[in-house]
């Protein structure tokens, strides 16, 4: 199913995928038909209704090892968005590649552009 990690973020978002990854990451789990969801199962209980009919409707009757959350997801997310500000990505496309607000995209621009060295001037 290729990268378990980027599948879920693409489904749910960021946000939500750091809340299943922080209750059940690097465990087993099962994902039922999306006709059987309830209000009290661990899957509602952990992204809400909405975000657990998408998953189930896409990885619905599949026993599924996630992928360990924490740093390696904000790995993940640090590296996209360096790797789009490095390539000159348009602030809504980094929004849109990463799920981090605007604000917080516009503040590491601003980051990278003090860090730069500056450039004397040869003439």
């Amino acid at each position: 199913m290729g990268d378990m990690l980027t599948n879920l973020v693409e489904l749910i978002g960021v946000e939500y995928t750091q809340l299943l990854l922080f209750q059940r990451g690097g465990q087993q789990v099962y994902f039922p038909q999306q006709e059987s969801l309830n209000p009290d199962h661990w899957l509602v209980k952990a992204v809400g209704m909405s975000s657990a009919t998408t998953l189930c409707r896409h990885l619905g009757k599949q026993v599924i090892i996630l992928p360990l959350g924490g740093s390696g997801l904000r790995y993940r997310l640090q590296k996209e968005l360096d790797n789009g500000l490095k390539n000159g990505a348009s602030l809504n496309q980094l929004v849109k590649n990463t799920g981090l607000s605007r604000r917080t995209i516009s503040r590491k621009r601003a980051r990278l552009k003090e860090e730069r060295p500056k450039m004397s001037r040869l003439f």
